[in-house]
């Protein structure tokens, strides 16, 4: 057992959110292999940005682009904040250690995102559970986004034979 851990509901929280995340990561493998099926060696925000620039330049895939970008960006500002932060505890006369912090690491600047630095997040039901919510957002999206790519798919192979 861990020495110090936070409180279950902070636990089943967090539990919600890495839940959240595995489906959503696997939903975004999806798209991935119905716009590039080479596309397979990379982590999975690197694998979404490579996706999108392989797609059919046409506004068709508008609605694709966009959300490959808005869970690019949850999968980073959510997902990779929270699961891979380093816990941090603080002592107060009422909780001698009790963790309320989660330490965000940096991040270096790409030509895609500007740096990020570090800095410390609340670890609070309110806060996974916000975080939480933005990543089932994108998720939610994610069955369109698959049906659209699975159609514009079988439409090639239709006009293959």
């Amino acid at each position: 057992m861990i020495l110090h851990e936070p409180d279950e509901a902070i636990l089943l929280e967090l539990g919600r959110l890495a839940w959240t995340s595995m489906n959503l990561e696997t939903h975004a493998l999806w798209v991935c292999a119905l716009i590039d099926a080479q596309i397979n060696d990379q982590a999975i925000s690197a694998r979404l940005s490579k996706a999108k620039s392989r797609l059919d330049p046409s506004s068709q895939f508008d609605h694709v682009r966009a959300w490959i970008d808005r869970t690019v960006a949850a999968i980073d500002e959510e997902r990779n904040q929270v699961l891979h932060a380093m816990p941090l505890f603080g002592a107060t006369p009422d909780s001698p250690a009790a963790f309320d912090m989660l330490g965000v690491l940096p991040k270096a600047a790409t030509s895609k995102r500007p740096a990020r630095h570090a800095r410390q997040r609340p670890l609070t039901v309110a806060e996974l559970s916000s975080a939480r919510e933005r990543l089932e957002g994108v998720y939610g999206e994610s069955d369109e986004i698959i049906f659209c790519l699975a159609s514009w798919r079988k439409t090639l192979a239709d006009r293959q034979v």
